[in-house]
């Protein structure tokens, strides 16, 4: 899994840092619950959430998604 951080300068990607564990692959567009995989640095949170913006499974990543602002507990993703 490829996760862009987005920030006032340039895009920063993490490379099999996270990953995504589900019994199917994400759509582009759905907002997936993602888990670090390497040891987090002190302050880095161990789950972020991303919206896919990429899919391919027969990539070395096969999915790509940007990082999303947390989720409060009002909000509410849903799965079809």
């Amino acid at each position: 899994m490829t996760l862009v951080k987005v920030g006032p300068g340039l895009p920063y990607f993490e490379v099999d840092t996270w990953q995504y564990t589900a019994e199917w692959l994400p759509q582009v567009g759905d907002t997936i619950a993602i888990t670090r995989i390497s040891g987090p640095e002190a302050g880095e949170p161990e789950q972020a959430w991303g919206f896919v913006t990429r899919v391919n499974p027969t990539a070395d990543t096969p999915i790509s998604v940007t990082e999303s602002a947390p989720a409060s507990p009002d909000d509410y993703i849903l799965a079809a």
